[in-house]
């Protein structure tokens, strides 16, 4: 409500660091973020929370790739981001959706090969492979979890069904075609050369 040019909020809207308007409990450090953002940036609230949640996928990854799955905490994760928990908690319900969504930022999308050929559209991929395992840290993510997968199967399975599986079969595909067209032997195996 407003007095004499003034914003004031009614003491029921602030209780325990949190101001509550329309239905919502927003942190105090939120809206001080928020308000410097907008008045530096031009940002609205939706942006600063976008920015949040960025710092908080970051502190995933480094997180996960230091210490691995097991090991990693909300509370970790918070710190390392700078926020507080409630942040986190307010986009991911646990720590299971925070880790599939911090991989999938990680993660290229499927990109479809050229398709000029077989052999080029089997290298582009491999290429592509390559390079997201073994230059940057979605590789080192990846293992990690992979060793996780021990204490947490399936952790591990959803890894595979979302990030692995729909190349695999993109891959088969053109392994098919490459068959069908005659440039790979009838006798190939694709799941054994995949």
């Amino acid at each position: 409500m407003r007095h004499g040019g003034e914003e004031h909020w009614p003491a029921d809207r602030l209780e325990a660091g949190v101001v509550r308007a329309s239905g919502l409990s927003v942190p105090r450090e939120i809206i001080a973020v928020a308000v410097r953002w907008y008045l530096c940036h031009g940002l609205s609230y939706r942006d600063v929370e976008e920015l949040l949640a960025e710092r908080g996928i970051d502190a995933t990854v480094d997180l996960l790739a230091e210490q691995g799955f097991v090991a990693l905490s909300v509370e970790a994760i918070a710190a390392r981001a700078g926020v507080a928990k409630t942040t986190i908690y307010r986009r991911w319900p646990n720590k299971d959706m925070l880790v599939m969504d911090a991989v999938g930022c990680m993660h290229a999308p499927l990109a479809e090969p050229p398709g000029e050929s077989v052999r080029e559209d089997l290298l582009f991929l491999m290429n592509r492979k390559r390079d997201g395992w073994f230059k940057g840290r979605f590789g080192r993510l990846m293992g990690r979890l992979a060793a996780d997968g021990i204490e947490r199967p399936d952790l591990c399975r959803e890894c595979k069904a979302r990030f692995v599986a729909p190349r695999r079969a993109l891959m088969h595909r053109i392994m098919e075609r490459g068959i069908a067209e005659g440039s790979i032997r009838p006798d190939a195996d694709p799941e054994w050369v995949i």
